[in-house]
């Protein structure tokens, strides 16, 4: 029985393999075994990992091409033998050679599907701890149990192995992206473990200040597709904290990146951060940061920065056309909604729908809905009938500020989600 199984994906690690394979090598760990999966490196790498399988038995190599980190890693589940998971990059190291068989060891002992340990960043020579954990231990010399209700994070999968018959059985594995593919793949690891252990060791170096990112279109869509993933495990999973740190990843972490993209007018994109927006849980956002908000930062900056003269000409014309513009702007074509109001707004509102295919009208309420009459095919019904339609937004029909804001508040008390909400 092999105890851990320690993946590595490769690509054009020449500079950093050797301190990588011989930090894993030093480990006391009876019985493991090292998959280095050489990703179509264009550099010397396989040399390298050639080199140190003649001289170790237990390094086993896997070939393919360049099909990135999430496909190779993978790979080399699918041919683990461990009973338990360990993941490196090729840039980083191990630092504790006991480590691994204090994590082993107690994941055996507490039956734990998922340890993790300590982590140190090296950066110009130093090396650096960070508290990533380290408060949860205190003085607890076999460490302690968390659960992950109480941490809810996303980054750092490589502070922790899992057990391989956890993830199998569970179907985790890591999503085909190029860049955020880890952190899904946690997510979804803490989920369905609900609780893990931390042994108090120095554990895992990560080598920091040699990346040179490109955030091509292909990768800010991966990145944009992994946040929105963490989106809806943690709506799913009624999950607040995680949720607003996914939400934070794409207002600050990835604004600049994004924007870059966007900016070229990239439909694809846009129709992507569309989809994350959607699913944001827009009342637990604003309840964490006391403040009303309904569209993500880049999105936001994007729609303003596109406000064309065409564009402004359109709303200027259904303004004199109409006597008010419905806000196009804010909703997706094919999107379902319900119009709230029926007065001189709700009847313009109701007119632009009607002559707007791509959008679909499923419901028209108005707390005095008896005295309206029914507008073309659509009836008039009361407020409460909202409970009882699925719909993607509804639009409160009101030109004052302050009846809007009652109205808001009085559907949001009826347990209509706030995103959902627009005026």
């Amino acid at each position: 029985m092999i105890n851990i199984s320690v993946i590595i994906p490769v690509y054009n690690a020449v500079l950093y393999l050797e301190k990588c394979i011989r930090s894993i090598q030093k480990q006391t760990i009876e019985n493991m075994e090292i998959l280095c999966v050489e990703d179509g490196s264009t550099d010397k790498s396989l040399i390298v990992l050639n080199k140190f399988q003649r001289e170790d038995t237990r390094i086993k190599i896997i070939c393919q091409e360049n099909y990135g980190a999430a496909v190779a890693r993978n790979r080399a589940l699918r041919e683990a033998e461990g009973e338990y998971i360990a993941f490196v990059d090729a840039d980083d190291f191990l630092i504790d050679p006991k480590a691994l068989d204090l994590m082993f060891s107690a994941a055996k002992r507490e039956e734990m599907q998922i340890v993790g340990a300590f982590r140190s960043i090296e950066k110009e020579g130093r090396i650096v701890q960070m508290d990533f954990h380290r408060g949860n231990v205190h003085d607890l010399k076999n460490g302690n149990k968390i659960l992950y209700r109480d941490y809810q994070y996303d980054y750092h999968f490589q502070n922790y192995i899992y057990k391989r018959k956890f993830l199998e059985e569970n179907q985790i594995v890591f999503p085909d992206y190029r860049r955020f593919q880890d952190p899904p793949f946690f997510v979804k690891a803490m989920i369905a473990a609900s609780e893990f252990w931390v042994v108090p060791v120095e554990y895992y170096g990560y080598y920091c200040g040699h990346e040179n990112y490109t955030y091509t279109k292909e990768k800010i869509m991966d990145i944009i597709c992994g946040i929105t993933d963490i989106l809806e495990l943690s709506s799913q999973e009624n999950l607040h904290k995680l949720h607003v740190t996914a939400v934070d990843r794409l207002n600050r972490s990835f604004f600049e990146e994004i924007i870059e993209q966007c900016m070229n007018n990239d439909t694809d994109i846009m129709s992507l951060l569309w989809k994350a927006n959607n699913t944001v849980r827009w009342e637990w956002v604003n309840d964490c940061y006391g403040k009303t908000q309904t569209v993500l930062k880049p999105l936001e900056f994007v729609l303003e920065s596109r406000k064309t003269d065409d564009c402004i000409q359109g709303m200027i014309a259904n303004k004199h056309k109409y006597g008010f513009a419905f806000p196009f702007d804010k909703i997706k074509s094919g999107r379902k909604i319900a119009l709230y109001a029926a007065g001189n707004v709700g009847m313009a509102y109701y007119k632009q729908l009607y002559d707007n295919p791509e959008y679909d009208l499923i419901l028209w309420v108005d707390k005095n809905w008896q005295k309206y009459k029914m507008m073309g095919e659509l009836a008039i019904q009361p407020v409460e009938k909202i409970l009882y339609y699925d719909f993607d937004f509804i639009v409160v029909a009101l030109e004052e500020r302050e009846a809007a804001k009652s109205v808001i508040e009085f559907l949001i008390k009826m347990k209509v989600e706030s995103y959902k909400i627009i005026w």
